[in-house]
C-alpha cells in the first residue's frame, strides 16, 4: 500500500514551528519603553523588505520531512512538508502548517502590509545580511534528511542543525517564527487552479481500495511508460481540474492513501500520483531558491 509517506517520518524532523515570536512595538514583556535591541543583536537594515517590488521569489520557509527521493518519486519530498513562499510583489504560496503529504492543497494570495511586517519581524528578515556572516555550522545534517530552512536566495539558515551554536535571531527563527501566520495565510488564500504534475505506475494487482476509471482521453499506458524517470506536467486546465476533483473525492473516501488506483478501458490497473504545480518550479518540478 502507498501510505502517506510523511506520516511515518513526521517525528524525524527536529524543528517544529509552534508559536509566533512577539512582534509588538514594545518588545519582550519585560522590556522597558526605552529598551533597545539586546547588546548582541544583529544589525538591522531598515530599508530591507520582503515585498521590495522585485520579480521572482524573495522569501522561503520550508520544512523537509524524510529523505529527498529520486525522480520521479521526488514529487513527494519536494512539496511534502509545510512551506511558505513569497515573491517581491507580495504574492504568496503556502501549505497547511501541518502538511505531511505532497498531494496537499496549496493556497495563494497577496500579503497586506501588516502581514509582511509580521513575517519580517518574526524571522528577523532585515538582519539576514548580518546573520549570514555570524552563522556558523559544524554539525552534519541528520541522516533522515529532515529539517527546516529559510532562504532569501543567498542566505539559507538550516534548522535544527546549528541552533545550539547560532545567534539568538536564528534560535528564534527555528523555534516557531512563522507557524501562526502561516495558518492564517492558508485560511485566507485561494486554492490553486493551474497545472498539475503526475506520474503513473503499472500495477498487476491494485494495492489500494477505491479503484476508479481513468477520466482523461490520454492513454494511461503511454503516461506510465513516459513517467518512469520523470514527472509529467498537465497544463490543460480542464484536464487538471478533472484530476484535481478525482484526487479530492478519492482522498475524502480514503484519506490515508497518497496514490489513486485507476484502470483503463481494458481493465489494466495503475497507481496515479498527483500534486499541484508552483509557478516558479523548474522543469523537473523542483524549487531552486
Amino acid at each position: 500500500m502507498q501510505l502517506r509517506l510523511g506520516c511515518a517520518l513526521l517525528m524525524l524532523t527536529g524543528c517544529g514551528l509552534s508559536s509566533m515570536v512577539p512582534t509588538g512595538a514594545d518588545g519582550p514583556p519585560d522590556a522597558g519603553p526605552d529598551a533597545g535591541p539586546p547588546p548582541d543583536a544583529a544589525p538591522v537594515f531598515a530599508d530591507r523588505r520582503i515585498c521590495d517590488g522585485s520579480d521572482g521569489l524573495r522569501f522561503a520557509y520550508r520544512r523537509f520531512i524524510g529523505f529527498a527521493l529520486p525522480a520521479p518519486y521526488r514529487i513527494f519530498s519536494e512539496l511534502g512538508g509545510p512551506f511558505l513562499y513569497i515573491d517581491g510583489h507580495c504574492h504568496y504560496w503556502v501549505s497547511d502548517a501541518h502538511a505531511i503529504s505532497a498531494d496537499q492543497d496549496i493556497r495563494t494570495g497577496v500579503l497586506d502590509a501588516a502581514s509582511e511586517e509580521r513575517i519580517a519581524q518574526a524571522t528577523h528578515f532585515a538582519s539576514w545580511p548580518a546573520l549570514e556572516n555570524a552563522f556558523t555550522c559544524t554539525e552534519q545534517p541528520p541522516l533522515d534528511g529532515g529539517g527546516t530552512f529559510f532562504s532569501d536566495g543567498s542566505f539559507r539558515p538550516m534548522c535544527p542543525y546549528c541552533v545550539s551554536e547560532a545567534v539568538s535571531e536564528l534560535v528564534e527563527m527555528c523555534g516557531g517564527a512563522t507557524d501562526a501566520l502561516q495558518a492564517q495565510l492558508f485560511a485566507q488564500g485561494q486554492p490553486l487552479d493551474g497545472p498539475v504534475r503526475l506520474f503513473m505506475s503499472t500495477q498487476s494487482v491494485a494495492s489500494e481500495p477505491g479503484r476508479v476509471d481513468w477520466p482523461l482521453a490520454s492513454d494511461p499506458a503511454a503516461i506510465a511508460a513516459a513517467t518512469t524517470q520523470v514527472t509529467l506536467r498537465i497544463d490543460d486546465l480542464a484536464d487538471a481540474r478533472v484530476l484535481r476533483a478525482l484526487r479530492a473525492s478519492h482522498h475524502a473516501a480514503f484519506p490515508i492513501f497518497e496514490s489513486i488506483p485507476v484502470r483503463d478501458g481494458a481493465g489494466q490497473l495503475y497507481q496515479l500520483f498527483l500534486r499541484e504545480v508552483l509557478p516558479f518550479e523548474n522543469d523537473e518540478g523542483l524549487v531552486i531558491f
